[in-house]
């Protein structure tokens, strides 16, 4: 026969058990709203800004001339010190960051492109040059990578507008694609890609853009949305948000409402 003891510790279990699946279930809904809020929000993230690639419209401003390492090694590390050839006579202050970018392939009639790969921040200043340290690295990085100035750039909140519209019912401009990330062939979701619209069309960081396709025997077709995330006067960078086909080099381009408008 059971004592009131015994009954206690069953009762007292039982409490247990329901405060603990309580709590559990509490924790999976504010997850599960995270995860939403990143869905909704979460667009263009910090690789997207600053590890992504864009054309260059002017010189870089200069480059890693050393570093203070005592093992050797070809590439550079995240808080890794450098050198670079830029001092208080170009203007340098303590502080000041600079983006770290390769050189790549020039795109006939627009300029020469250029690979991101994170960032350093000035930490003394001499005449002729300064001392720095990687703040972010996102590519290979040495003596003799490029410096271009770092520019920090605010996104507004928005959510991804997707593909289901009709190519007539867009108002923006049109334009085509000029490179697809790490050349390839075919683009999905996630990728990056370089396109011939630019800020002299209207076109800036959180602008959405649709793309499409175009048949002799069928109608355009929307197969994707893009967002902006990197704009020059000519060209821009686009992040693929959500597509229903993968995308060609080939397929058309045509703007659409501005992420902050929503």
């Amino acid at each position: 026969m059971r004592t009131r003891s015994d009954l206690f510790s069953v009762f007292m279990g039982l409490l247990l058990i329901l405060s603990l699946s309580a709590a559990s279930a509490a924790w999976f809904q504010e997850d599960e709203e995270i995860t939403v809020w990143r869905k909704q929000f979460a667009l263009i993230l910090e690789t997207d800004l600053y590890c992504s690639f864009h054309i260059q419209e002017e010189d870089p401003a200069g480059r890693i001339i050393a570093d203070g390492r005592v093992e050797e090694r070809m590439l550079l590390r995240e808080r890794d010190v450098v050198y670079i050839n830029l001092g208080k006579s170009s203007g340098v202050e303590v502080g000041q960051a600079y983006q770290m970018v390769d050189m790549g392939p020039r795109i006939a009639g627009f300029g020469r492109l250029y690979f991101k790969k994170g960032w350093l921040r000035v930490t003394r200043v001499m005449e002729e040059r300064s001392r720095a340290e990687i703040e972010r690295l996102c590519g290979d990085a040495k003596q003799g990578t490029l410096l271009i100035p770092y520019m920090e750039i605010e996104v507004p909140p928005g959510k991804d507008m997707g593909f289901d519209v009709e190519v007539e019912d867009l108002e923006g401009p049109e334009g085509k694609f000029l490179y697809f990330q790490q050349d390839y062939q075919q683009l999905s979701k996630g990728h990056w890609a370089l396109i011939d619209l630019g800020t002299e069309d209207g076109i800036s960081v959180g602008h959405q853009v649709c793309v499409y396709r175009m048949d002799e025997n069928i109608p355009g077709e929307v197969l994707a949305n893009a967002i902006v995330i990197d704009a020059r006067s000519r060209t821009a960078t686009v992040k693929i948000l959500s597509c229903r086909d993968v995308i060609k080099l080939d397929y058309r381009v045509k703007g659409r409402t501005l992420l902050n408008s929503l």
